[in-house]
């Protein structure tokens, strides 16, 4: 079995989402909580003592722009000044994102030929990885770093 045993699960009642539409919303979720985390922790966002509903919301307001501030001066001063490996990291991410938009179009592209074919898209999607030469010629089109990202 795989270095990790622990297995990671994302529960929704809307059904009609697509596992890219799902690792989106988490994505901007993971965010929001780095963002609440790091603000208790080095802004002091929960500690405001008084009963003044005006002093409460300035307070947040303040922590919000300071952690926007923060977060602006770390993105110019220190991803920049790495220099060329700042540059490669930016290429790999727009070929990343490239790669994940021609895959969602790609499935997108299949799911419109197995309605029109009449074949039901996910049995598809079960037998095409439960066939280890599809599986195996499918993860040699996936990059490295997209493959390290899925698991």
């Amino acid at each position: 079995m795989d270095k990790c045993e622990k297995w990671k699960l994302l529960v929704t009642t809307d059904l009609s989402l697509s596992f890219i539409q799902i690792m989106e919303l988490y994505q901007i979720r993971w965010s929001i909580e780095v963002f609440f985390k790091e603000s208790k922790q080095y802004l002091h966002l929960d500690k405001c003592q008084s009963n003044c509903f005006d002093a409460q919301i300035a307070d947040i307001t303040l922590s919000m722009m300071q952690f926007i501030m923060l977060s602006y001066f770390k993105r110019v001063n220190y991803q920049q000044s790495i220099g060329g490996l700042f540059k490669e990291i930016s290429h790999e991410l727009v070929m990343d994102n490239l790669v994940k938009r021609l895959m969602e179009i790609f499935w997108e592209l299949i799911e419109i030929l197995c309605d029109m074919a009449g074949i039901d898209f996910m049995e598809l999607q079960k037998d095409a990885i439960n066939n280890d030469a599809f599986t195996k010629k499918f993860i040699t089109l996936q990059t490295p770093r997209t493959l390290n990202k899925a698991a």
